[in-house]
């Protein structure tokens, strides 16, 4: 039977979100654009964070079983709007790995201390490495949830601490020699250019993957109860470290300086370094590694539950709907994910340095993973007008106008940010090619998916 465990109470959910969603790395882009990044941060919560989390928390307590995004899609506009919002979902997370896991690479050569960091900028030793965590990480979740959910809690422990350790030591660095950027009401102001537009849209995608824990419904104990408590606990922390780690960020690193890859980890050894705790670097490298890896670990685990889903339904071969007789996890599901992740982490951080393959990876992710946000808040507006509102539904507040005006504004500010990421950032080399790589890579991705449900239907037929 394709059984699942529930394996995942409230503490753990509150962590998955807090590790899936918490990217210490968007830290360092938010730095580099300057004391406004706050009020950027501050616009992307209730532009968007806020319409997730109301949105979600309707859906999953609406429709909990395991699926998530594409059974509220199915539900809502049928199964071939369910099969392109799935495939959107999963197709996005093969280009997110390898992103994920180059900054979590960055962040561990750090552990040898300063002496050794330049071996980040080394695309075959970015690649070993990132090859070799990614694997630790499938074979991991092979062997279920029970034993996986562990690094995912361990990652949000190192998502927590070096992000509070960079707060306090931040704080204590500006007290005893100042800001190494200026700070002033006036720079809380944006800047009406297209570098910001596009450096907000990676703060909205920052905030992104509320629904990632309701994809595992079917293994959340009390899942009703259970996911709005932890959307809300999660929401709370994910928000306190992005604005007061950007800032403590700025504080100690001048802005021109600030790498997009490794920036939170100069940050740190900047702070040790003036403070005089040098030997907390390292601490705080390991941590930030084991953070990364408990990221990766809590995708792969709801990403994995797509193709899964859509095995069951017979949009994928059904093998995709096989469950491991010992472990109860979606093994095919995840091994084929793992396949060919690993063909993109081998081949995506080469024809250019490892900060421009890194942008391009998360211009692509962006834009592919943010399609079903499109559907989320969509299928929350029709679901509400259509079915109306049970007793065992927490609704978003307002009533149908309430739904309409907050799901509107979360699709407005997804559609905004969709666009944004097709304008090639100031670190590409080349635009033009930057371009063409970030339009290819994602027409690829839509024309695959159509060729996929095209297949499955006829065979259905």
């Amino acid at each position: 039977m394709n059984e699942h465990r529930r394996e995942l109470g409230l503490l753990d959910l509150v962590f998955l979100n807090v590790v899936a969603i918490t990217g210490i790395r968007w830290l360092a882009s938010a730095s580099r654009y300057g004391a406004a990044s706050l009020t950027l941060w501050m616009l992307a919560f209730l532009a968007f964070f806020l319409p997730q989390g109301l949105a979600v928390t309707e859906l999953s307590t609406r429709y909990p079983e395991e699926g998530g995004i594409y059974v509220w899609t199915k539900k809502a506009f049928g199964e071939f709007h369910g099969f392109v919002c799935g495939w959107c979902y999963w197709v996005n997370n093969l280009f997110y790995f390898p992103g994920l896991l180059a900054f979590t690479v960055s962040n561990a050569v750090y552990i040898g201390g300063t002496n050794i960091r330049q071996l980040g900028e080394s695309k075959a030793f970015v690649t070993s490495l990132s090859l070799l965590f990614f694997w630790f990480v499938i074979l991991l979740n092979i062997r279920g949830l029970k034993g996986a959910k562990w690094l995912q809690n361990l990652g949000a422990i190192g998502t927590w601490a070096p992000a509070l350790v960079l707060i306090l030591m931040g704080a204590s660095a500006y007290y005893m020699f100042g800001s190494a950027n200026p700070l002033s009401w006036k720079g809380l102001k944006p800047e009406g250019s297209f570098s910001t537009l596009n450096y907000w849209s990676q703060m909205c995608f920052a905030f992104a993957g509320l629904e990632l824990a309701s994809i595992m419904g079917g293994e959340i104990r009390e899942p009703r109860r259970t996911i709005p408590r932890g959307v809300l606990y999660g929401g709370i922390l994910i928000a306190i470290i992005y604005m007061t780690g950007s800032l403590c960020v700025y504080v100690a690193v001048p802005a021109r300086e600030i790498s997009i890859v490794s920036g939170v980890m100069q940050a740190i050894a900047e702070v040790t370094s003036r403070v005089g705790v040098v030997w907390v670097l390292s601490a705080m490298a390991l941590l930030l590694t084991v953070s990364g890896l408990g990221g990766t670990s809590a995708w792969v685990a709801g990403s994995a539950r797509i193709p899964f889903v859509a095995g069951l339904d017979r949009y994928l071969p059904s093998s995709f709907g096989k469950v491991h007789p010992k472990y109860g996890s979606p093994y095919v599901a995840i091994l084929v994910q793992g396949v060919i992740s690993s063909l993109f982490i081998a081949t995506g951080y080469f024809g250019g340095s490892v900060e421009e393959a890194y942008l391009l990876l998360v211009n692509v992710t962006l834009i592919v993973f943010f399609i079903p946000y499109l559907y989320l808040f969509a299928a929350a507006i029709v679901l509400r007008l259509k079915e109306g509102v049970r007793s065992e539904i927490i609704p978003i507040p307002g009533g149908k106008p309430g739904t309409i005006g907050v799901c509107t504004l979360g699709f407005v500010t997804t559609f905004v940010s969709i666009a944004l990421a097709l304008v090639p950032p100031p670190e590409a080399t080349n635009h033009i090619t930057f371009e063409l790589k970030v339009v290819g890579t994602c027409l690829l991705c839509l024309v695959s998916r159509a060729y996929i449900y095209l297949r499955a239907r006829h065979k259905k037929a």
